[in-house]
């Protein structure tokens, strides 16, 4: 309201001033017309030189066409001042935001590092008591060592991916490429998924033969996304159902698919599903997580010049795609002998 007042006060400041200005010139400028013809200034001589003007009714006019001029003026003035008032908001607003992230940033991690450090203390502790380096254990207890096993293992994965991601917004994260078959990295992904998905009941089915196309890819980042895609399959699939993986080269492109049943991905959920901290269903306590998974996932196909999309049909599957650039034959040739 005051800002609203502030303008509406500018632009009647202006008007005033160009219709008060307007009221003057012709009378400043008769006067000295006046003045110049015969040499004083009175009533009388005042009327003869307005009548002898040939453009007496512009002077006339003065006042109005001044007041629009000067009115326009102001309403100019009043936009530039708001442009400039808004502009200098934004960048504060921009400059918070960013301190604010920045603080964020060093928060999370700081908290992740300070996490991690004991928690695989904890883990490497559960680990030597279920290889009975105490003795044997009663069945009971193997059980809770094998929850807390899980459960721990969980959250470091959890602590690993805040820190993956803190790494790749500040781009220090480290990539080692190399060319090889992606094919190893899907059976290596599906063989550390393996017990995870059959707690949902779902087990890994291959979808004809594996492409054997030579790449040039970071192999432990490629497990990465795949172990994500993999894990994400199986937490949003029907029970007793397969998630089936393919891979194929098709125009000197390499595309690995993975592909689930179920309820499939919102429509309103497409738009931001590869945004930080984004996750489509929290209602079902087997579906949380950071929402950093396919963020991070995103960001490591980038770095390989690739892309990361899927198809969605609701109530029926989802497929996930990543497809990366194949090597010409020459350099695949070359890679082999190597």
């Amino acid at each position: 309201m005051d800002k609203s007042n502030n303008q509406s006060n500018v632009v009647f400041k202006y008007t005033v001033f160009g219709v008060g200005f307007g009221l003057l010139f012709p009378v400043i400028a008769t006067a000295t017309d006046s003045l110049m013809r015969y040499g004083r200034i009175s009533f009388t001589t005042i009327q003869e030189t307005q009548k002898s003007q040939p453009l007496h009714w512009i002077i006339d006019m003065a006042p109005f066409i001044l007041g629009i001029v000067f009115c326009l003026v102001g309403i100019r003035t009043v936009k530039l001042i708001s442009a400039i008032q808004m502009e200098k908001q934004v960048a504060l607003a921009k400059e918070e935001a960013e301190i604010a992230s920045k603080a964020k940033s060093v928060f999370l991690a700081n908290v992740a590092h300070e996490i991690r450090t004991p928690l695989t203390a904890i883990y490497g502790s559960i680990r030597l008591l279920k290889g009975n380096i105490a003795g044997e254990l009663p069945e009971e207890a193997t059980q809770l060592l094998t929850t807390a096993d899980r459960n721990c293992n969980r959250v470091i994965s959890l602590v690993n991916e805040v820190l993956d991601f803190e790494k790749i917004k500040s781009g220090k994260i480290p990539f080692d490429f190399k060319v090889q078959s992606f094919s190893p990295i899907i059976k290596q992904a599906i063989e550390s998924n393996d017990k995870f998905a059959q707690r949902y009941n779902i087990r890994y089915k291959i979808r004809g033969p594996l492409a054997n196309t030579q790449i040039n890819i970071d192999a432990n980042r490629m497990v990465q996304v795949m172990t994500n895609l993999l894990s994400n399959a199986a937490k949003f699939s029907s029970n007793s159902e397969f998630v089936e993986i393919s891979l194929e080269e098709i125009e000197h492109t390499l595309r690995v698919s993975v592909t689930n049943s179920g309820k499939g991905i919102p429509a309103s959920y497409h738009y931001q599903i590869f945004n930080a901290y984004s996750q489509a269903d929290l209602s079902d306590s087997r579906h949380q997580g950071t929402g950093l998974g396919l963020s991070i996932c995103k960001a490591i196909i980038d770095a390989h010049d690739g892309k990361i999309y899927f198809q969605s049909e609701p109530d029926v599957k989802t497929t996930f795609y990543v497809e990366l650039p194949a090597l010409p034959a020459t350099v695949s040739q070359e890679a082999a002998r190597e």
